[in-house]
């Protein structure tokens, strides 16, 4: 995981490598749905046109806009500071839910235990957070009727989720461990 992490989080701050574009292209993010144009439909409209990639001079256009993209980049450095502290604490927790098996249901052992996963909760709901705030900018990328670079924001949807996918697995698989007693 930890190899993925920090490729997904080089790729999601890229915003205008070729490279990134190709690796970014093999999954759709089901947060948002696509709508930068198609090549067909980008085939159309006129350099300087809302969802024209090109500028009015034929320059190619930014991926997002400045603040947009200062707002993406912050979530994404969320979800990754979030994944950082999960890899620095999960092995504790594992430790503290592997002692508790077999232990009495108010004994020390599974205080611990009850105490570690409620810190593993509450990075699961930080995920979550940073995955809803990328879906509330995601739909105003939308809504906004201007160009942006969908396989970009794609991936950095793709690495916010994955992130709250693996916690949120995490805690359900600890927390039935628990509950197997």
């Amino acid at each position: 995981m930890r190899i993925i992490t920090t490729t997904c989080f080089v790729i999601a701050l890229l915003t205008s490598s070729k490279a990134s574009t190709e690796v970014l292209q093999s999954e759709p993010s089901p947060t948002t749905t696509q709508t930068t144009p198609t090549n067909a439909e980008t085939s159309k409209l006129k350099p300087g046109d809302a969802l024209s990639p090109f500028e009015k001079d034929g320059s190619v256009r930014s991926s997002f806009g400045p603040g947009v993209v200062l707002r993406l980049n912050a979530i994404v450095a969320e979800s990754k500071a979030t994944i950082d502290k999960f890899d620095k604490v999960i092995p504790a927790i594992r430790t503290a839910v592997g002692a508790a098996k077999g232990t009495p249901a108010n004994g020390v052992a599974r205080q611990k235990a009850d105490k570690a996963l409620a810190q593993l909760d509450q990075l699961h709901a930080a995920a979550k957070a940073s995955k809803a705030k990328l879906g509330v900018e995601g739909q105003a990328l939308v809504d906004s009727r201007k160009y942006y670079d969908g396989v970009i924001f794609s991936g950095m949807a793709r690495f916010v989720e994955r992130i709250e996918d693996e916690l949120g697995d995490e805690h359900r698989e600890l927390a039935a461990k628990l509950k197997a007693d």
